[in-house]
């Protein structure tokens, strides 16, 4: 599963390609999934905030860097 962190740095090197495009056909179809990322972002934040209030547990993310040492 991809952190808050990492998501957002790859919307921001998206937005940064989106910028230097020529294309408006381009610009158009990267912007649209940007949005749809983000909107995918949302309902991802919006459920885990269901599932806390009715206390379902939640899988805590592997710490990838622990398991190497």
């Amino acid at each position: 599963m991809l952190s808050n962190r990492h998501i957002h740095e790859e919307l921001e090197q998206a937005e940064k390609v989106r910028e230097n495009l020529d294309s408006d056909y381009e610009k158009a179809m990267l912007k649209m999934a940007i949005l749809n990322i983000k909107l995918q972002h949302n309902i991802r934040t919006n459920m885990t905030t269901i599932m806390k209030f009715f206390k379902i547990p939640l899988v805590e993310p592997e710490d990838k860097e622990k398991e190497t040492k």
